[in-house]
């Protein structure tokens, strides 16, 4: 195995200074050192750990976490390509065989040369602009095969995919509503609230009802409180911008559309609970963003916006971005917090909950980019205002990622309360069969539903509405959403990462035509339980696609079915040649020792 050279210490050792050799920000360091030295590699996890004093198997279960450290990959450059239900919908499979037959590797290889790894990753936030790649940090959308050997040609020659023509990221915005996307004048929200007392700013977030735009709809006002009701040298806000749900881009286009907004929300935040640590959890796949992100900070900086003593105040509060490294779970905000302090994302027992104990031990408040966005609005316009707009329990608008089956893909800006059947209306969507709602988390829904309420009350979502046809084949997607699924358990709980596992084994066996109904009773137990039994929302809300299918469109899952009362899926005569391969396999490595 390779040693780390003398030149890479030095490198490490370099980075390592520049951060203050902090152990909270190891993802972050092995992030940068992938980018500067290739894949992550047992060797430079021993040095790391020696550098840091940390153990060894720390540092290990940090680097092989996350997708993007690209642990014991061997490329130089990554190239991934998003594998959701939209982005194959739109050619996907064919934009992957043509980068296989340009590098000459399967996907999930290396090139010969040993610059190239190309590989799936579960999203890139681009659903509305499919098929996509991301290479390095580099986002392509509306990709064609065609594309792909001026694409290579780039990057052999070291030139900047920037001169490729598909180097962009459209805007997205189809329809702007009353709140986010209003003119105002800047910073009018925040000048309002320095006016008011801390708690007088958390009763009007409270009066306006604003519930957390994530999909879990906790009441903002109430976190605020709880955070503040806790008594601490100093506090902490973080902005979850790490949106991971497939089929959602809603918060891409607010950081990159109207960061200004959201950098003001999260400042209210801070002298609303009296934090002085404001942090950005920016989702690996767009680090893109990130300079036009911290362009943005410094600005407000030299305006005295962010810093000491703020409009005069005894507030001195700063936002940083820590970057992820690729892990659906971080999504979930005691697992970010757990990566912000340089672990894998695992998500943390509660209580006590992150108001309480969250970052470094502080009380913590943690908010997604869309919740954040609308701050500014309701302190400017008032609780009043906002509360009148929307339903009586889900006030203000919703950002909608509308992808898919549809002529106007993008994103709309509506009242809570709007109706499946209006949103469809708006993206001129034709013949639909089916509205994965919420992302594969959420609900799967059938025409029967179409006149329900995106509303907290009827049905919920964080932002993702990915809508289907009657020519896919819906099971099909179901089974992508289980292979996404298992893809991402963290492992930590056993209903999750068993029941995940064999999702896609017993849905392999029922839509090969060989299921009985005992299978599927079996495959509707199981997800039952995983629901039930799974420690975090992840593992509970994994089982959803199965379930709504098997409630909205049991027809499709019975003529899937043998009329065998029994059909075993144990092939005794390939797991005995596969037995004895491993065991031939093991003689030849040890002849070798």
């Amino acid at each position: 195995m390779a040693q780390v050279s003398e030149q890479l210490k030095l490198l490490i050792r370099i980075l390592l200074r520049e951060s203050n050799s902090d152990k909270t920000n190891l993802v972050p360091l092995l992030r940068q050192i992938r980018q500067v030295a290739g894949p992550i590699t047992k060797p430079m996890v021993a040095f790391i750990a020696s550098e840091l004093n940390l153990h060894y198997s720390a540092v290990l279960d940090t680097a092989s976490f996350y997708t993007f450290l690209d642990f014991n990959r061997t490329g130089k450059i990554a190239i991934r390509l998003a594998k959701t239900p939209i982005s194959l919908m739109k050619g996907a499979d064919e934009l992957a065989a043509a980068f296989e037959k340009a590098l000459g590797v399967t996907m999930g290889g290396t090139s010969s040369d040993g610059q190239f790894s190309l590989s799936w990753t579960s999203d890139l936030g681009m659903s509305d602009q499919e098929p996509s790649a991301l290479i390095e940090d580099w986002p392509l959308t509306r990709l064609s095969p065609n594309h792909v050997p001026e694409i290579i040609q780039l990057l052999r020659s070291g030139l900047p995919l920037s001169q490729h023509d598909h180097s962009r990221v459209d805007f997205g915005i189809q329809r702007k509503g009353p709140v986010l996307f209003s003119e105002h004048p800047p910073n009018e929200g925040l000048q309002k609230a320095l006016l008011l007392a801390p708690e007088n700013v958390i009763e009007e977030v409270t009066r306006s009802r604003l519930r957390g735009r994530g999909g879990a709809g906790f009441p903002t006002g109430l976190k605020w409180k709880s955070c503040r009701s806790f008594a601490a040298r100093d506090r902490v806000v973080i902005c979850n911008a790490d949106e991971g749900e497939p089929g959602t881009f809603k918060d891409r286009v607010l950081l990159s559309e109207v960061p200004e907004l959201l950098l003001e929300g999260i400042t209210i935040a801070a002298w609303a609970i009296g934090a002085s640590i404001g942090i950005i959890y920016l989702r690996a796949e767009y680090a893109y963003l990130k300079p036009v992100l911290e362009k943005h900070l410094q600005e407000r900086r030299e305006k005295g916006l962010l810093g000491t003593r703020i409009h005069d105040k005894d507030f001195s509060f700063d936002i940083q971005i820590h970057m992820g490294a690729g892990a659906y779970i971080c999504g979930e905000e005691s697992a970010l917090i757990e990566s912000l302090e340089g672990k894998r994302g695992a998500p943390r027992d509660r209580p006590p909950y992150p108001t309480e104990r969250g970052y470094l031990g502080l009380p913590t408040t943690v908010n997604n980019v869309e919740t954040f966005a609308c701050i500014p609005r309701i302190l400017a316009r008032g609780a009043d205002w906002f509360s009148r707009i929307g339903t009586h329990d889900s006030t203000g608008t919703k950002l909608h990622s509308i992808s898919g089956d549809c002529n106007k893909p993008g994103v709309y800006e509506v009242p809570f309360g709007a109706t499946v059947k209006e949103l469809l209306e708006l993206a001129d969507a034709p013949d639909v069969a089916a509205v994965q709602i919420g992302g594969p988390s959420g609900h799967l829904i059938g025409p029967k539903d179409f006149d329900r309420k995106i509303a907290f009350e009827d049905l919920p979502s964080g932002g993702s509405f990915m809508i289907f046809n009657s020519q896919r084949d819906l099971l099909q997607i179901v089974r992508g959403f289980s292979e996404f699924f298992k893809e991402e358990s963290c492992g930590w709980c056993v209903p999750c990462r068993v029941g995940t596992a064999l999702f896609p084994r017993l849905l392999d066996k029922i839509l090969g035509q060989q299921g009985t109904l005992a299978d599927l009773h079996q495959l509707e137990s199981l997800a039952g339980t995983v629901a039930r039994t799974s420690r975090c929302g992840l593992g509970q809300t994994a089982p959803n696609p199965i379930l709504d299918s098997l409630k909205n469109f049991r027809p499709l899952w019975d003529s899937q079915l043998t009329n065998l009362d029994f059909q075993p899926d144990f092939d005794l005569e390939k797991s005995l040649a596969e037995a004895t391969q491993l065991r031939t396999d093991a003689r030849e490595r040890i002849s070798l020792l």
